[in-house]
């Protein structure tokens, strides 16, 4: 299992943005979301501080991807119990955090995130849709 890579951001943020795990970049800078430019744009575009939300992800281990060579995406559950990760003590813990920080608006990037907190499995039937998870209202994108 790699290092835990909590999220970060201010207290009291009123958006938190939710991804599926750690990315190796963000195991050496030790926070989620470090490099990732396409965010950085969609945030500035919808006139959203990235400075002013909380940033986290559903493990909070990176999970490796599924091998390029069988031409098949494992599913995310398998590959991070198959890398020593309890998911369900994973979504426990996004969980307390989400209950902890009480934001406004929750922000899953991906189908991951969109089933870990809404249930919902399909981020294609309601990708821009709010929704409610966690106890607060949901935007998958």
């Amino acid at each position: 299992m790699s290092k835990y890579i909590p999220g970060y951001g201010p207290l009291g943020a009123k958006i938190m943005i939710v991804g599926e795990c750690p990315t190796p970049r963000d195991v050496l800078a030790g926070r989620p979301f470090s490099d990732n430019r396409a965010l950085d744009d969609l945030l500035r575009e919808a006139g959203i501080q990235k400075s002013q939300c909380w940033l986290t992800t559903v493990s909070k281990f990176h999970v490796p991807p599924s091998p390029k060579t069988t031409g098949y995406k494992t599913p995310f559950y398998i590959r991070a119990k198959n890398a020593g990760i309890n998911v369900e003590q994973q979504v426990i813990e996004l969980q307390s955090e989400v209950n902890s920080l009480k934001p406004n608006l929750i922000i899953g990037i991906g189908r991951t995130a969109m089933k870990h907190i809404t249930g919902k499995k399909d981020i294609d039937d309601y990708r821009g849709s709010i929704l409610s998870g966690m106890g607060r209202k949901f935007l998958g994108t």
